[in-house]
């Protein structure tokens, strides 16, 4: 018996839910018509595309689109011509929610009415619904034209092996209880199903008969099955190389033809928002097995596998495709850190913000945020509200990760629902870098480097602007850029110099986010290493105070008087006073004991100068003498001598991290865009 019931009129297949048929075709193919006021009409080919039948394809349950066919490809209709003109984003759930002129105007005849072709020649049956991405997510039904959800009672790995198998995925991963995915709506039409684990769909499996059931939505059956892409060697799980499952088999996907269109499936399907850049070898090239087949998607695909390829003898470019995507809408955040990736870890449910108990929550489980999210290592798992109380529910409680999953919606917890939990135990995360400052005279700038592969590397200096440097800043908590520096400004660096030609958009999270030339750059050298300065820096200061004055007003309105640890620190410093008119010389940092003529020279919280750029001029008294300023030399150098603490003179502050943030300066944060793993979607999105 068919599951989904369909009326036979005019050789045409009916959509009685949605008011949608093709005629003249087969039950997956044909002139489009649509329901309105009552009666049945065509529709315009006039702008008529692959996007708009993509639509089509979807609201009737036929998959993905073949063929967007025009001039009464299925011959010409009768009556109203209702749509004309169409243009759908391709997100839409009906063609009725596309854009179009007013239904009945139109200037087109029946000899351009418009048709699909789509790729199943059976609607589907079966579905997966508020998953993180195409494979995983509560399985629904269809029957008698109406979807509904199946029970948990006796469900297991094996009935959900089925679905995986009839969805056309890989191997189940688990068998979701409870709703796991949220509760759906409407009829409950299968209870104890029991498969054998060799059905071809989950209709064959045994149950206790169509709607017969003794669950509520509370017991909503869900399943989360082995994605058949994958993407490798990225910094977190939407970016990377990108491998398809071939006869049972990862295989890197050639990049001869990857485009822009083939990206765009590829983000979809791994649930991973729109895509930022298809690349070419970007992520590295695989030594493995090559899928010796060419890609080509219209971009409309629900998966990579439904797209037309090509079969070829060998790859070209001898190189792997590669994608990054970006979610359109962040639903997991970290809060109450200036770095990007410590904070309070907070998730957001049915559209509402909430926090995660920490009964449970140790490293495992942090190790996975980290990793999932672009980060590092992870450094702490933080309890007891470490990042402060937050509000509304609590989310989630004992979370019990393995430490092998790649994202945390697949690790193990009590719950998906509010907790009976306290925010004094809201749970937070540390992660490592992976990008650093070096050289610089202060934790907010120096030499860019980012780690890949397990190694640190350089960032070449060609096309780098102030936009590619916001990006490093925002990334490791530095506030906004104030110059991209080009030419090893913070000296050579070493080893790789991992990217190039580096292209930001300036909104992305982290600089590995942005476009590049690829991994391994082999034209550029050590003195073209890109830097930046951020905000956290030194600031001239036009009024005349005592030193002991001077340094009150820094450490009460910056956080002390400047510190110049290295010759990069004197070289800014320098080209910062250039225009400014100082005859007496300028307060920084330095200061020594009164009670030795010979104590040495100090920084201002108790460091000793090891630096020391000191002006010829210098000493000047070392018995009555204990502050020290910058005095200016010839060919407008400035060199540091001693002077009267008493003197007034401007003075540099030093800006940079509080205390707290400097004891943990070698923190950089990946900003966390964590993947939506516990939002319940509307049930019309697919």
């Amino acid at each position: 018996m068919m599951w989904s019931m369909q009326l036979c009129l005019l050789l045409g297949f009916i959509n009685v839910t949605t008011g949608i048929r093709l005629v003249n075709g087969s039950s997956c193919s044909g002139r489009v018509e649509v329901l309105h006021n009552g009666t049945w009409g065509t529709v315009c080919d006039d702008g008529w595309d692959l996007t708009d039948a993509a639509v089509v394809c979807r609201e009737i349950g036929c998959g993905d689109v073949i063929e967007a066919k025009s001039y009464a490809y299925f011959g010409q209709g009768s009556g109203q011509i209702w749509l004309d003109n169409v243009n759908c984003t391709g997100t839409e759930s009906s063609l009725k929610n596309c854009r179009a002129h007013e239904w009945g105007k139109h200037n087109c005849g029946h000899h351009e009415d418009a048709g699909v072709i789509c790729n199943s020649e059976f609607p589907d049956e079966i579905r997966l619904m508020n998953g993180t991405d195409s494979c995983s997510g509560r399985v629904e039904v269809l029957y008698n034209g109406a979807w509904g959800t199946v029970c948990d009672d006796g469900w297991d790995l094996t009935d959900g092996s089925v679905v995986c198998r009839e969805m056309g995925c890989g191997d189940v991963i688990e068998a979701k209880s409870t709703a796991s995915f949220g509760q759906g709506s409407g009829t409950i039409w299968m209870d104890d199903v029991k498969c054998a684990g060799n059905e071809s769909t989950l209709k064959s499996c045994s149950s206790n008969g169509w709607g017969i059931h003794n669950c509520s939505h509370q017991k909503d059956a869900g399943v989360i099955c082995q994605l058949t892409v994958r993407l490798v060697n990225g910094d977190n799980s939407c970016s990377g190389r990108v491998e398809l499952l071939r006869d049972g088999q990862w295989k890197t996907v050639c990049d001869d033809g990857w485009d822009q269109s083939d990206a765009i499936v590829v983000c979809r399907e791994l649930g991973c928002g729109s895509v930022v850049g298809p690349s070419r070898a970007y992520f590295g090239q695989e030594s493995g097995i090559v899928w010796m087949n060419t890609v080509q998607c219209t971009g409309t695909e629900s998966t990579l596998k439904s797209c037309i390829s090509h079969e070829i003898t060998s790859c070209s470019s001898n190189k792997g495709a590669g994608v990054i995507c970006q979610r359109e809408s962040q639903n997991c955040k970290q809060v109450n850190s200036s770095l990007s990736c410590s904070g309070r870890v907070e998730v957001r449910h049915n559209g509402i913000w909430g926090t995660v108990c920490d009964d449970g929550w140790n490293l495992t489980d942090a190790a996975v945020v980290c990793r999932e999210m672009g980060c590092g290592d992870v450094i702490e798992a933080k309890s007891a509200a470490y990042f402060g109380q937050g509000s509304g529910p609590v989310w989630m409680k004992n979370v019990r990760c393995n430490g092998t999953e790649s994202t945390l919606k697949n690790c193990v917890l009590s719950g998906r629902f509010q907790q009976n939990c306290s925010h004094e135990k809201d749970a937070g995360v540390i992660c490592r870098p992976k990008v650093r400052l070096q050289n610089g005279f202060n934790s907010c700038s120096g030499r860019v480097e980012v780690l890949h592969n397990g190694a640190w590397g350089t960032v070449c200096d060609d096309g780098w602007g102030l936009t590619d440097a916001s990006v490093v800043c925002r990334e490791i908590g530095c506030g906004d850029a104030i110059e991209a520096r080009k030419g090893a400004f913070f000296g050579n660096g070493s080893g790789p110099i991992w990217m190039n030609n580096v292209n930001c958009y300036g909104n992305e999270q982290t600089l590995k986010r942005c476009r590049s030339s690829g991994w391994d750059v082999q034209n550029c050298s050590h003195y073209k290493d890109a830097g930046v300065i951020c905000q956290y820096s030194y600031t001239f200061i036009n009024d005349s105070k005592s030193w002991i004055d001077a340094l009150g007003y820094c450490r009460t309105h910056y956080q002390t008087l400047a510190h110049i640890l290295n010759a990069t620190a004197q070289k800014y410093i320098t080209q910062m006073l250039q225009d400014k008119a100082i005859t007496d010389g300028v307060w920084i940092g330095l200061e020594r004991s009164m009670l030795f003529s010979c104590s040495p020279w100090l920084w201002t919280s108790g460091p000793y100068v090891e630096y020391a750029p000191w002006h010829q001029e210098f000493p000047k008294d070392p018995a009555s003498m204990f502050c020290g300023k910058l005095l200016k030399e010839e060919q407008n150098g400035f060199g540091w001598t001693d002077a009267c603490c008493h003197e007034r003179l401007p003075f540099i502050c030093q800006v940079s991290f509080s205390s707290w943030f400097n004891e943990i300066s070698f923190l950089i944060a990946c900003s966390l865009v964590f993947f939506e793993f516990l939002s319940v979607k509307e049930s019309a999105s697919v």
